[in-house]
């Protein structure tokens, strides 16, 4: 039964409720020898003696941080939005104006719950704590509707403009109709789902931990295909178009990358990389990468599997530019790749900014500490003026 609840919005500025963590920022000549400046940075408004930063996801306008207390605070970073202009709040080479700013902060569900990554559409915000799935009007964060889960949730959740997918421990699959607020339909797997579900246009893949990967109709519960590998998939699925096709991307925890047609289910290659594969896939033109435990980054040709580079000193893969692909190594040092060669071009300490979002959207890299400070860095800009 859906329920419409009013949430407790609140508009603040960027200084935080409680002491906040002092400002430890790169400085411009160790951001400089890695080709990269600081774009704004800004203090989440937490209580620092009890909140930490749990989630961070990103909607290639607005970056929206959770804390551990249910506690979500959404920053707009204005130079990925040059409709919003405010003042700068960090220093930066380049001479135009670009910041962030925070325009709204919720508490929504209560401390100690299960919860996972928020997912976004065009207009909405969708959160899961503990039995609740939330959804919150993204330009205010006000609270339009919740609704009680008849399970445990398993895995983050995943939105498009008309549903809202998601994984329970018992091995069931959900549809949510967004507009009419209820379930659209339910899948039921063999064992629990593990991974965040992927909308790829009129289509949803989801995979369950006894190793078979499902591909469906996202709108009616009609299955299309299922694909079965030896063990659980066990990272994040990403997916590509290319002139051969559409691909889906899937890792299990035999350390085997596959590469699946879509809509027929074709397997178009496999590749085993010696070590599990956790972290999310991330697919960017003609290149897969791939992060196993303890080997690094791989990055593989999308249309063979083969191997184009490993760099062994790097994993989580942030962002990815036209040249340049950004990533922690194991001590949260920014590692600066050359795309085409995987050679470390440069490091930056940032260990203290443990939190991340890996950026689906553009090159931007962004970053917050377990307190809360939050940086945005960019590729260089040339002056258009110089």
């Amino acid at each position: 039964m859906m329920h419409k609840v009013l949430g407790m919005c609140v508009v603040l500025t960027l200084t935080g409720l409680g002491r906040a963590e002092a400002p430890q920022l790169p400085s411009v000549n160790e951001l400089n020898a890695s080709g990269l400046e600081l774009v704004w940075h800004a203090q989440v408004s937490l209580d620092a003696q009890r909140d930490a930063v749990q989630e961070m996801a990103f909607d290639g306008k607005t970056l929206f941080l959770q804390t551990n207390r249910g506690l979500i605070q959404a920053i707009q970073d204005s130079a990925a939005d040059s409709g919003v202009a405010i003042e700068q709040t960090a220093y930066r080479r380049s001479r135009r104006s670009a910041g962030s700013n925070t325009i709204w902060l919720n508490q929504i569900g209560k401390e100690g719950l299960i919860s996972f990554r928020p997912a976004t559409n065009k207009t909405l915000l969708f959160v899961v704590n503990g039995s609740q799935l939330y959804a919150m009007d993204k330009k205010s964060g006000r609270l339009m509707w919740q609704f009680r889960l008849p399970n445990v949730p398993s895995a983050p959740l995943a939105a498009t403009e008309t549903h809202v997918y998601l994984g329970f421990v018992d091995g069931s699959f959900r549809a949510y109709d967004i507009e009419k607020k209820a379930i659209s339909w339910f899948a039921k797997t063999g064992e629990t789902i593990g991974t965040a579900a992927l909308p790829i246009g009129g289509l949803v893949a989801y995979a369950s931990e006894n190793g078979i990967l499902y591909l469906g109709d996202a709108v009616r519960r009609d299955l299309i295909f299922q694909f079965e590998t030896d063990r659980p998939v066990s990272a994040a699925l990403s997916s590509l178009k290319d002139e051969q096709g559409l691909w889906l991307f899937l890792a299990s925890e035999d350390q085997t990358v596959f590469s699946i047609g879509i809509p027929r289910g074709r397997m178009r290659w496999q590749r085993s990389l010696g070590d599990a594969i956790y972290r999310p896939l991330v697919s960017r033109g003609e290149d897969l990468f791939v992060s196993p435990e303890g080997s690094g980054i791989h990055c593989l040709d999308v249309r063979d599997g083969q191997e184009k580079w490993n760099a062994k000193s790097a994993r989580d893969v942030i962002a990815v530019g036209a040249e340049r692909v950004y990533a922690h190594d194991k001590s949260y040092r920014l590692v600066t790749l050359n795309r085409s060669s995987g050679k470390v071009m440069g490091r930056i300490d940032t260990r203290s900014y443990n939190r991340v979002v890996t950026n689906l959207h553009d090159s931007r890299i962004y970053l917050s500490t377990r307190t809360g400070l939050v940086i945005c860095l960019q590729e260089i800009q040339e002056d258009p003026s110089s």
